[in-house]
């Protein structure tokens, strides 16, 4: 998916309930100042006429080079906001991703320039004097895969709550003015999933965020200082055959679950509420899995910093799969997590480190040293652990 179309709200990011159903608009003799027809009898919906008051504009440049450049525009009505700036309802939002004329090379100040939009064709148009259709977009947070609506968008926000009913726009046009002291009128009337045309206005200033060339993501790492585990109540493990369809047996993909008490390891990911360490590694194709981990010292191996991938010369035993990024529901890869009920309170993405396996029969003693992705100020995950009886094997098939 573009990134141009991924850019949701600039600043804020809401949790949306699903879109209601679709309902169909009508005509009647109400007319609106412009001479149109509103609708409104017979029990058919009446066209909104919503005045915002408060404004949010991010200016994100041309990150993908369709060729012009990029805003997300959010009006919204008088609400309060919470920590993370999420308005809290009761009230109206609607959101604009607008695709203008590139900028000069050299400019600084990015202000909105004045015109009229029409929707853009299709998902994948970027043309000047557009705005792009609205669609939900499924995202992975920590606190679990959530849809939130992007493009452009109506929405009605819930009372006491920054959740979004959302009315995604397809259809119509709308105007930018600027005055001379810079006070900017904004007007239209949009159509979207509900076959409803919404009428608004917005007047006073835009102030933008500058967020082009912005390399933001969610952090892969909670860590603020180093981290040792060694209360570890149960270990799993489990065969993940040929995981990276190598399809020539070099080698053999184990994980293993280092977990606290409160964790259940009974179903395919963790569950309940503790600690747990999470490390895919690589092993000779050979190995049975119900004999326990092979001895030796297993390293971290690095992912391409394009594909994410881990390079073929790096898939060969005695390798750790580094944790795949901003992939939080089911992480993939070398992870530490910090669960309650399913949500990531506290976690780590591992980039570097060893494990070493030492073996006496079934008796297994790991010690583990780990570094997170945090190249600023990089911090340990460090374990040490033992077991004198058969480590359980999660989901073998013989």
């Amino acid at each position: 998916m573009d990134k141009k179309l991924m850019n949701l709200l600039g600043v804020w990011l809401f949790a949306v309930a699903s879109v209601c159903a679709l309902t169909a608009c009508s005509d009647n003799d109400t007319e609106n100042p412009e001479g149109e027809k509103t609708g409104g009898e017979n029990g058919k919906p009446t066209p909104e006429t919503v005045e915002f008051i408060n404004s949010n504009l991010v200016y994100w440049g041309d990150e993908d080079g369709v060729g012009t450049d990029h805003f997300v525009l959010t009006l919204y009505t008088d609400m309060e906001v919470d920590a993370a700036g999420n308005p809290i309802g009761p009230g109206k939002i609607m959101a604009f991703s607008l695709n203008v004329p590139p900028f000069a090379s050299g400019t600084t100040e990015f202000l909105l320039p004045e015109g009229t939009f029409d929707a853009a064709p299709n998902g994948y148009t970027f043309n000047e004097w557009t705005f792009n259709l609205g669609y939900m977009n499924q995202m992975d947070l920590p606190t679990g895969k959530v849809e939130v609506p992007a493009g452009s968008f109506y929405g009605d926000v819930k009372a006491h709550s920054t959740s979004v009913d959302a009315d995604l726009l397809s259809g119509g046009k709308m105007t930018v003015k600027r005055s001379a002291d810079g006070e900017y009128t904004i007007s239209g009337v949009l159509v979207g999933d509900l076959s409803l045309k919404r009428y608004f206005t917005y007047t006073g200033k835009l102030t933008t965020i500058d967020r082009h060339g912005s390399t933001e993501e969610i952090p892969n790492s909670t860590l603020n200082a180093d981290l040792t585990l060694n209360e570890w109540a149960q270990v799993r493990l489990q065969d993940k055959a040929d995981f990276y369809y190598l399809q020539d047996e070099s080698c053999r993909v184990l994980e293993l679950y280092l977990a606290e008490e409160g964790v259940g390891l009974a179903e395919t990911w963790p569950t309940g509420n503790g600690r747990v360490l999470k490390v895919e590694f690589f092993v000779e194709w050979a190995t049975d899995v119900t004999q326990g981990i092979p001895a030796g010292t297993y390293k971290v191996v690095a992912r391409d910093e394009e594909s994410k991938g881990i390079l073929r010369e790096f898939l060969k035993p005695g390798g750790i799969a580094s944790g795949y990024p901003n992939v939080f529901t089911y992480p993939a890869g070398t992870w530490y997590e910090k669960i309650s009920n399913g949500t990531m309170k506290e976690y780590a993405r591992i980039d570097a480190g060893t494990m070493t396996v030492v073996r006496d029969g079934d008796k297994h003693t790991l010690t583990i040293d780990f570094i997170d992705c945090d190249k600023a100020h990089p911090h340990h995950v460090r374990s040490t652990f033992s077991q004198d009886t058969p480590i359980n094997v999660f989901g073998y098939h013989p």
